[in-house]
């Protein structure tokens, strides 16, 4: 996808004995060693700084790729590495806010069937009605996690459920980077991931075109996002998707957390966040290929340039970034404080 001529490989975590060594495969193309544009992106993902400070980070490639999707997968990676990465704390609140009504919306972890809300306390306890049963329940702070809303993941897998990925997501941290193997068990929404205007199914299409095993492990990028890509997927989710084709009320593939980085694929990708007000505080970082459309170009660069009045080039962020390959360039724009 990208020459290696003149890049600089960037190390990967060593070798273990869940077998072997990383491999990655193109569409129609062999196993091969993993190659340095992926590891690049990879690690860029990873060394967005997520501190508070909203930056708009733009990175420009030769040719239409899934870069942003392997961004995704550093950010992603990065908050696999922090303590309680999770909604949980958010489904509580959205759980709590419920207003009874007919309509079933809610699944329970250990029981078949639909329910709705049935009432609310004056002191604010909300119970849930099973649909066509007798059958009442009490919202519980220490079991709302068995709760989850039809048609999107669950906030917590049960006992040896959630990311099936760790072998391949710890040969894939920087050196010196850590993972919480209790997150993988757990849905998050803080990292996100604008596609084209293309839509979500393109993006799943796309990102499927590449592979990556580990031994007896092997996962298409599309997977190793673990985006909800079906309403009918009850698993674990790390990644939202933001879909800039949706209605207002369905563009988050799901409900979550305020989101805190943003991947968007694409210039028409980058324009749109810049200008959504759910995305006006997390930081976002672009891959932009140098072949887009020229008005998709030029749209993109006037919303940038929009930024110059309360963001300032921050070369020293820049320079935490890896080395980038050939026909790669990187530049980080950060909200003034």
């Amino acid at each position: 996808m990208f020459e290696d001529r003149g890049t600089h490989k960037l190390p990967l975590g060593s070798a273990d004995d869940e077998g072997g060594d990383l491999e990655v495969a193109e569409e129609g193309h062999e196993w091969a060693a993993v190659p340095p544009w992926v590891t690049y992106f990879v690690s860029v993902g990873h060394a967005l700084p997520d501190d508070g400070r909203r930056r708009v980070a733009v990175v420009s490639t030769p040719c239409a790729s899934v870069a942003a999707g392997l961004m995704a997968l550093g950010s992603l990676l990065r908050r696999l590495g922090e303590p309680n990465a999770n909604d949980l704390e958010a489904h509580l609140r959205r759980l709590r806010s419920l207003r009874p009504g007919p309509k079933p919306i809610l699944r329970y972890r250990a029981t078949p069937g639909l329910y709705h809300v049935s009432r609310r306390d004056d002191t604010g306890e909300v119970w849930f009605s099973r649909v066509g049963k007798e059958e009442r329940k009490l919202l519980l702070d220490y079991h709302a996690s068995d709760w989850f809303f039809d048609g999107e993941s669950p906030i917590e897998g049960g006992v040896g459920e959630g990311v099936s990925w760790e072998p391949i997501y710890r040969q894939l941290l920087p050196y010196g980077a850590s993972l919480d193997s209790s997150n993988l068990r757990s849905t998050d929404s803080t990292v996100v991931l604008c596609g084209r205007a293309t839509g979500k199914s393109d993006a799943e299409r796309s990102l499927g075109t590449v592979s990556i095993r580990l031994g007896g492990t092997q996962a298409a990028l599309s997977d190793l996002l673990t985006v909800q890509w079906r309403e009918s997927a009850r698993t674990v989710s790390r990644v939202r998707f933001l879909n800039q084709r949706a209605d207002e009320a369905n563009k988050f593939d799901r409900d979550g957390s305020a989101p805190r980085i943003v991947v968007a694929d694409g210039a028409d990708a980058l324009s749109f966040c810049l200008d959504y007000e759910p995305c006006e505080d997390a930081s976002i970082i672009a891959a932009i290929p140098r072949t887009s459309d020229l008005q998709k170009l030029e749209s993109a660069a006037t919303s940038l340039s929009r930024l110059k009045a309360w963001y300032e080039l921050d070369p020293v962020v820049e320079s935490r970034f890896p080395k980038a390959p050939s026909g790669v360039a990187l530049r980080v724009l950060t909200r003034s404080s």
